[in-house]
């Protein structure tokens, strides 16, 4: 049940999960603490126990859904 008692958001859902699994929580929770929201891969590598290629991933994953931006240096 919802706030206003209509039926339950599905995307409030979806979201929900994303962000609630472990490593995806961790990745948000350093973007959060970063000085600038901005945190490298490299940064976000060191502080979440987990290697590039799975962080990449789940960034591509809070990306698709709308939960984070893209940001590239030149």
């Amino acid at each position: 049940m919802t706030a206003s008692g209509g039926a339950p958001n599905k995307k409030g859902n979806e979201v929900q999960h994303l962000v609630t699994q472990d490593t995806r929580f961790q990745i948000i929770q350093n973007i959060l603490a970063h000085p600038e929201s901005l945190p490298s891969l490299r940064e976000l590598e060191f502080v979440v126990d987990k290697g590039r290629s799975t962080i990449y991933e789940h960034l591509k994953t809070l990306e698709k859904a709308g939960i984070t931006d893209r940001f590239e240096l030149e």
